[in-house]
């Protein structure tokens, strides 16, 4: 049992390296447009710069504008920890 769990795991953890690295590389392929996006995001007042508190809010991790900046950024925002298995 639990070596099939170990290999689950190791399954996981290989898929999602392997979107990490699709997700970065058409983020890559993106760049520039991806980065304006994010920056309209982040830039909530309009005014063209960051305030420490738009700076604050887009990079809490789990906070919705973190999630927002990651979705702009083509980056599938993490899931939250589900509750433990049986």
């Amino acid at each position: 049992m639990l070596a099939g769990m170990r290999e689950g795991l190791k399954t996981a953890m290989e898929d999602a390296k392997a979107d990490c690295a699709k997700q970065l590389e058409e983020y890559k392929a993106n760049k520039e447009e991806r980065d304006a996006a994010a920056f309209a995001v982040i830039d909530a007042d309009g005014t063209g710069s960051i305030g420490k508190e738009e700076f604050l809010a887009a990079f809490t991790p789990g906070s919705e504008k973190s999630n927002q900046v990651m979705v702009a950024l083509g980056i599938q925002p993490p899931e939250p920890p589900g509750p433990p298995g049986p």
